[in-house]
């Protein structure tokens, strides 16, 4: 076989490959086992809510209500309106982090389960929601949060550096002024 054809050849085969590749891709994906269905929504939601406090410091998350009764296998839509992104407890656990103004749907398969979230700022007061479930669910673990839930960051919040820097802004500017004023004060008493 001369040189060329062996190249086309050779082309060939690649181009056929590629050509067949989506076809063997789409087959795989089809044979693959389907996946458990989502859990049932009870229809409910807990909403916490609060407010940014001294120099945007301190917060709170606040919830709707202070106890919810769900089915087993069921899940409670958490609602993180406190103005900050949100770590979201299970049993005093982290989980995950929602996003301000985000939901994220939590699957309950027993209770009683505590559930709370702890806003991403320096000094956060939150409270918790008591979840009961009515019925049995799996004997594993109480509560688990979906895949909506982002993973917990590891940097903390900014806010000891923001009230450092305004600290020393307004002491910068504080000497800034005495000296103005200084300097004024000894001029008028020459002239």
């Amino acid at each position: 076989m001369p040189p060329l054809a062996r190249h086309r050849a050779a082309a060939t085969a690649v181009a056929a490959l590629f050509a067949a590749t989506p076809l063997l891709v789409t087959a795989a994906a089809q044979a693959a086992p389907k996946l458990d269905p989502l859990p049932a929504e009870s229809g409910k939601e807990v909403v916490f809510s609060g407010g940014r406090g001294l120099l945007g410091v301190s917060c709170t998350a606040n919830p709707s209500a202070s106890s919810v009764t769900i089915p087993a296998e069921t899940t409670l839509r958490v609602v993180n309106r406190t103005g900050y992104r949100a770590k979201l407890l299970l049993d005093g656990a982290s989980q995950g982090e929602i996003a301000n103004g985000a939901a994220a749907p939590v699957v309950f398969h027993r209770g009683p389960v505590t559930l709370g979230l702890k806003p991403s700022c320096m000094i956060s007061d939150e409270s918790a929601v008591r979840v009961e479930t009515s019925g049995t669910g799996d004997p594993g673990v109480a509560a688990e949060a979906l895949s909506s839930v982002q993973p917990v960051r590891k940097s903390g919040p900014i806010g000891l550096l923001a009230l450092i820097a305004t600290i020393c802004v307004v002491g910068v500017s504080s000497g800034a002024i005495r000296a103005i004023i200084a300097q004024r004060a000894t001029r008028t008493g020459v002239a």
